[in-house]
């Protein structure tokens, strides 16, 4: 190999390198995560999971029953809940775009809206 074929590999070697390094700070969202709840279709409440309080708890109590909602640096999860089988309950913490908890019987949705990351595999 000559001197300025060495240069061009250790050039397009440190490139390559350095784009994989940036490439997650390049496409990661600063876009705040905003969690949406609601009952029987209807919009309950928007709760920014960023600049909500540590631990805040919001009881729902409606017609269809009872849920206990957490909301801390965790994300969101419902933490008690009058239906049978609690399945939102086992679900724990939500945090990430797309995300969301259900309650089929007390007709409670929890989405995690915002933009979504890309990962390793998006083209």
């Amino acid at each position: 190999m000559k001197k300025l074929d060495k240069l061009i590999f250790i050039l397009t070697l440190v490139l390559s390198s350095l784009s994989i390094v940036f490439s997650g700070s390049l496409f990661k969202s600063d876009a705040g995560q905003t969690a949406v709840i609601e009952i029987d279709g209807e919009i309950y409440g928007k709760y920014d999971l960023e600049s909500e309080k540590s631990g805040s708890v919001l009881e729902i109590k409606t017609k269809y029953g009872y849920n206990k909602v957490v909301i801390d640096k965790n994300g969101i999860c419902v933490l008690e809940s009058s239906c049978k089988d609690k399945l939102e309950v086992l679900g724990g913490y939500i945090k990430n775009a797309g995300e969301m908890l259900v309650c089929l019987p007390n007709r409670l949705v929890i989405l995690i809206e915002g933009e979504r990351e890309v990962d390793g595999v998006a083209y």
